[in-house]
């Protein structure tokens, strides 16, 4: 056994209608928990190194009818881990949409290799450690920002102790029960954290994360030359004081928004852009532009734009609206910050509307920013020579018919509109609306997860997990006048 550390990030699952044709787009993303914890462990002296399922093969496997696997198969980390037999496997485990590969994953592992420390870390592993560990095959779970846990954990294996209580941040099996050690405080200072960057862009000789693959949509061709085909998402801040009902993002991460620091930032910008020929550079995190310190970032880019041009910045995870309408300005629109966003090379600004019901939104005022002002503000946009998107979203718990007809012919009203990309609302543990299902007797967890078996995706609602007031019926006849819209 060697003392490398091998992380995995699993494949994925994708609706696909009856020609086994995707029903959404199937994109390798870049594997921010990779870069991040294997950035710490490397700091720290450890070997590792990466497995991208999805992004290392576009294997496409039935696994219903209506579901399909994207990605090399299980059996490839089974046989890359006969080979180097490492201390250990980590797995990411985000989404709770994904706990059915994680699952399948860890087992075909602990099957062939029983005393290989398995390790699941991630958002929903967070949330549901319990979900993780119940099946035995995995050993343990890292909580919360994993870090300085998985630091602290590999040690422990390092040196053969089984002092696990020690460890914070972490969840396991003990004498039949969960044992959940004392949480570990949020990391204050982001910026004293690494990227692996060689492990996580490289394999081999080749650029992991390129387009098309990684493209979102085709909108982000805009402003894009041929042979511009790497990609890396920027990922500086964690935290979002909104806490949306639907988010979990929040209750992992906090309210209060911590950030890496604009000249962390621009050093790394630098360094892909020169030393990696990264052209195509995607924000991932929630708050982009709504903090100084992209603020300046930005400012610093458009400097450096100046003597170099061959690139574009997007923000795909949408900017918050009201970032365009300070109210310290009375709400007027913010045509400085339009002008900054076009210098530093922004080709599609995408805005996070999600409904134009109060009662589901948190990110707008809509009594001091209309419709008709996100229309002057699309407008704005344009005329600097950027393309627009909007992130809308449906079937919120409680939603009618006629309020989602609204949403869809005040989107159709909308001037210089590009692009709208719509999602149904997800119900996910972690939740403001998870727990209220589980008290108003939507679900149980039980039951929640037999439906999740079933395939739940961001851009196809099944019956199950449709608890607005809007039917069936009405549901998938928006999605067929909409279908463009879905990716």
């Amino acid at each position: 056994m060697t003392e490398k550390v091998l992380f995995v990030a699993p494949a994925k699952l994708n609706p696909v209608d009856g020609n086994g044709v995707p029903l959404q787009t199937v994109r390798e993303n870049i594997s921010l928990p990779a870069l991040m914890i294997l950035g710490s462990l490397k700091a720290h002296r450890n070997e590792v190194e990466l497995i991208d399922l999805s992004a290392d093969s576009n294997l496409q496997l039935p696994v219903t009818e209506t579901v399909h696997r994207f990605g090399l198969p299980d059996e490839y980390v089974v046989e890359t881990i006969s080979e180097t037999r490492p201390l250990a496997l980590l797995i990411s485990s985000m989404f709770t949409t994904e706990q059915q590969m994680v699952d399948d994953l860890a087992a075909s592992v602990k099957k062939a290799f029983p005393r290989l420390p398995v390790i699941v870390g991630g958002v929903h592993a967070s949330l549901k450690p319990e979900w993780i560990l119940e099946s035995g095959n995995v050993d343990f779970v890292v909580m919360g920002e994993g870090e300085l846990t998985i630091v602290d954990l590999i040690n422990h294996l390092k040196e053969g102790r089984r002092d696990y209580e020690q460890v914070r941040g972490l969840a396991y099996w003990h004498q039949g029960s969960l044992a959940v050690t004392s949480p570990r405080p949020v990391i204050d200072n982001l910026a004293s954290l690494q990227f692996s960057l060689d492990d996580v862009l490289m394999k081999g000789d080749n650029y992991r994360y390129i387009e098309p693959p990684t493209e979102r949509t085709n909108l982000y061709n805009h402003l894009t030359e041929s042979g511009w085909n790497r990609c890396f998402s920027l990922y500086y801040s964690r935290g979002c004081p909104l806490h949306c009902h639907y988010c979990a993002s929040s209750e992992k991460d906090g309210l209060k928004v911590r950030h890496m620091g604009s000249q962390r930032m621009f050093r790394d910008f630098t360094e892909l852009h020169r030393n990696y020929g990264v052209k195509i550079f995607y924000n991932q995190s929630d708050t982009f532009c709504d903090d100084s310190r992209d603020l300046e970032f930005m400012k610093l880019v458009r400097e450096y734009r100046k003597e170099r041009d061959d690139f574009v910045i997007s923000n795909p995870n949408a900017f918050y609206v009201r970032i365009f309408f300070p109210p310290d300005h009375d709400y007027e629109l913010n045509e400085d910050l339009l002008d900054l966003l076009a210098g530093a090379g922004v080709n599609v600004v995408t805005l996070a509307v999600e409904t134009f019901h109060q009662k589901y939104n948190k990110k707008i005022n809509f009594r001091r920013i209309s419709p008709a002002r996100i229309g002057d503000l699309l407008t704005a946009i344009h005329q600097r020579g950027m393309k627009t998107g909007i992130y809308m979203m449906y079937a919120f718990p409680d939603q009618t018919s006629e309020e989602l007809a609204f949403d869809e012919n005040t989107v159709a009203s909308l001037p210089s509109l590009d692009r709208v990309d719509w999602q149904n609302c997800m119900v996910f543990p972690g939740t403001q609306y998870y727990r209220r299902g589980l008290a108003e007797g939507w679900f149980t967890d039980k039951s929640y997860r037999l439906a999740l078996k079933k395939g739940y995706f961001f851009h196809a609602l099944p019956s199950e997990f449709n608890f607005s007031q809007i039917p069936m019926a009405d549901v998938q006849a928006f999605r067929r006048r909409n279908l463009s819209d879905f990716q």
